[in-house]
C-alpha cells in the first residue's frame, strides 16, 4: 500500500510539472501542441494515417490541423514527402 501511495504522490509531482512547463513556455513563445506533433510526424514518430500501425497516431484533437500544416509543409500523413506530378 506504501508503495501505490508513493507511486501516485510521483505521478501527481509529474503532471503538476508537466502543466508548469507547459505554461510557462507557452508565455515564452514555447512550442505548441500542434507544432509538437507536427514535428513529430515529420520525424515519423507519430501518424495521422488510420492505416499505419507501426507508429502511434496523433490524438483525433489534433488530427485535422496537423494534416493541414503537413500539406502546406509538402508531406502526407506519415511524414514522406508527397511526390508531384512534373508535367
Amino acid at each position: 500500500m506504501k508503495m501505490v501511495k508513493r507511486l501516485n504522490r510521483v505521478w501527481i509531482g509529474f503532471a503538476v510539472a508537466s502543466l508548469f512547463l507547459y505554461e510557462f513556455l507557452n508565455r515564452r513563445g514555447g512550442v505548441s501542441m500542434l507544432d509538437l506533433y507536427v514535428g513529430l510526424v515529420s520525424r515519423q514518430r507519430r501518424t495521422c494515417n488510420p492505416e499505419n500501425k507501426k507508429v502511434r497516431q496523433v490524438s483525433k484533437i489534433w488530427k485535422e490541423a496537423v494534416l493541414e500544416d503537413l500539406k502546406a509543409l509538402g508531406l502526407d500523413a506519415d511524414g514522406m514527402p508527397i511526390k508531384v506530378e512534373e508535367e
